[in-house]
């Protein structure tokens, strides 16, 4: 069962990165350490929420403006993190979670979901809410935008987590995907995550 989950898991991920940035249009790089991003100088981890960083794809080269991506996995639970950093092709993007532009990714973001569930890969797909939240307790902690999904694969439930923000011209994306079976293990490391991701877009503006 542990291995079918994994592989579903899997399977819906690269279905899902086909429907948007587009896997077969990456080019796989495996980091060596902490990887700078030179568009936006942002620090990616090779942990995030003490999940390892499994690989890493590079959009910009072959579709400029869809930017780069990171995968982080751990087994037991079953997680599933990737944080895309992009900027559509837009040369200013006003930081935050209010302008027009953001609010836009976030919803093309959501509507990727959905249309996985109108093509037959996710049943039953609910919007359990969609909301903004600080991203970790650290006082001045900037704000994301956040919609949380159920929906049922072969083997059964899953909870997946959007959230988006802009900061240095660029998009920021987060999804997070767990079995509902294993809410328990999950929700300590999704605010682990959480808290690295704000370390990430604050350490870094400063």
């Amino acid at each position: 069962m542990g291995w079918q989950w994994r592989r579903s898991l899997l399977a819906c991920w690269v279905c899902f990165l086909c429907t948007g940035a587009g896997i077969a249009s990456a080019q796989m790089f495996q980091p060596d350490g902490p990887y700078t991003d030179p568009a936006s100088q942002l620090v990616l981890p090779e942990t995030l929420g003490g999940m390892p960083r499994i690989s890493a794809y590079n959009y910009e080269s072959r579709r400029p403006g869809l930017g780069v991506s990171f995968k982080y996995v751990v087994r037991s639970p079953m997680i599933f993190a990737d944080v895309y950093v992009f900027n559509g092709g837009r040369p200013v993007i006003p930081e935050g979670i209010a302008d027009p532009a953001v609010i836009g990714m976030f919803d093309s973001a959501v509507g990727e979901i959905r249309a996985m569930g109108e093509m037959g890969r996710y049943e039953n797909v609910q919007l359990i809410g969609s909301d903004s939240i600080p991203l970790g307790d650290t006082p001045g902690a900037r704000r994301v935008l956040r919609a949380r999904f159920s929906y049922t694969l072969a083997e059964g439930g899953v909870y997946s987590h959007v959230y988006g923000l802009a900061v240095r011209n660029h998009f920021v994306k987060l999804r997070f995907t767990y079995r509902q079976d294993q809410s328990a293990e999950a929700v300590p490391v999704l605010g682990a995550v959480l808290q690295d991701l704000g370390r990430i877009v604050g350490e870094n503006l400063q």
